[in-house]
């Protein structure tokens, strides 16, 4: 059968139709996918999570360390109040974090170069200390943000590329502000790219060099110091000042790494252990570096004099800083195993130290009682030797 003209006419208009609603749906998405160029001086409007260096670089959240930063929920559940109220958070650069491209995981596509634009509009909606306390203040995690400015340099390496903010708006608000337009990232850095993992390793060497120095060696040197003099040719004494000396430049290693590398001397109002964790090593650090030297200012003893008051009181600082500076240590280890990022590590180190703490007091154990063997064996010695004496002394009698 012969169709009509006219349905051949409306098969075209619908047809046209139907073309046209097509590119109106596709369009945008094809304008939201062109992504404009970018080079130093450009201005750019940019959407995304936003998220404090010093979160990125431990590699798990600060308030909530069984969740990475950059893995799916790190961004989504990090607190408004870390970003904005802990001083090693909001003193590091903040980054804007976006999604890479067939994963699931977060990048870190913009660096900005100052904070107080995001700082001022974060507390506006934030839920936190320093937040503005309105009833609009009800974000407590998951912060993002729609941000301008110009780019000052493209990044390398591990650091995106830096932006000079001028404006921060909701991120609601980017269609209407930047009107769709996307810029691509000059330097997207993963989660592998070795911020992290560099961070986290420096955690683990400066935890490691600590525990040696600290939890093994130099209270060992000292309780053989203590509890060994029963042995002969000065036993404890070449121990001594062998083990101390190593211990203690293993430790001074680790303090290094420390006072180059994390912020915790400056997280004086943070919440958390890191800052009486700092305070308390660099106490026990000061004390150890005195040791050695008021070691070679000792007045020396002569066996046959009596001793002086001088050497006296010089023992009994020795002594007691030694003892003073073993103690601190031990609250300052454990306060370090609970600040690694990483649960398991702590665990593990959380053990370690255990097994050192064992090891130590079973060092104590085995001096003490060869100790008293000896004393024993001495007392019986002397027993002996005054039967003998009587025995003789009543034969010369008779």
């Amino acid at each position: 059968m012969k169709l009509p003209p006219s349905y051949s006419l409306a098969k075209a208009i619908s047809s046209s139709i139907l073309l046209f609603f097509l590119s109106c749906i596709t369009l945008p998405s094809t304008i939201h996918a062109e992504k404009n160029s970018v080079e130093v001086g450009t201005e750019v409007c940019v959407v995304g999570y936003i998220m404090d260096v010093y979160c990125i670089e431990r590699g798990t959240l600060l308030d909530n360390s069984s969740v990475k930063t950059l893995s799916p929920d790190g961004p989504i559940k990090h607190s408004v109040h870390c970003l904005v109220d802990v001083g090693r958070c909001n003193s590091s650069p903040y980054e804007v974090l976006i999604k890479v491209e067939n994963t699931t995981d977060w990048g870190r596509a913009w660096r900005v170069d100052n904070n107080e634009l995001i700082l001022e509009h974060s507390r506006a909606l934030g839920s936190c200390t320093t937040c503005s306390k309105t009833p609009a203040n009800v974000l407590k995690s998951g912060y993002r943000a729609t941000i301008q400015g110009t780019v000052k340099n493209l990044g390398s390496g591990d650091t995106p590329a830096l932006i000079s903010v001028s404006s921060v708006d909701d991120y609601e608000d980017f269609d209407t502000i930047c009107d769709g337009k996307q810029f691509e990232v000059p330097n997207m850095v993963v989660a592998n790219a070795g911020a992290a993992g560099t961070m986290q390793n420096l955690f683990l060497l400066h935890g490691s060099l600590m525990l040696i120095g600290w939890g093994i060696l130099l209270p060992s040197g000292a309780i053989v110091a203590k509890f060994s003099k029963h042995r002969e040719n000065s036993f404890w004494y070449k121990v001594h000042r062998v083990v101390q000396p190593i211990g203690l430049l293993v430790a001074i290693i680790g303090w290094i790494i420390a006072l180059m590398n994390f912020r915790a001397l400056n997280a004086k109002n943070d919440p958390g252990l890191s800052y009486p964790h700092a305070m308390c090593g660099m106490v026990t650090m000061v004390i150890g570096i005195i040791q050695p030297v008021n070691a070679l200012l000792r007045p020396h003893k002569v066996d046959s004099e009596p001793t002086t008051t001088l050497r006296m009181a010089w023992e009994l600082l020795h002594k007691g800083l030694g003892w003073i500076a073993i103690i601190l240590a031990a609250v300052t280890i454990w306060m370090g195993t609970t600040l690694l990022p990483i649960m398991k590590d702590q665990r593990v180190f959380q053990v370690c130290y255990a097994i050192a703490i064992l090891g130590i007091i079973s060092l104590v154990a085995f001096f003490h009682a060869e100790g008293q063997k000896i004393a024993y064996q001495q007392a019986s010695k002397d027993s002996t030797t005054d039967q003998n004496h009587d025995v003789e002394r009543d034969a010369v009698g008779k």
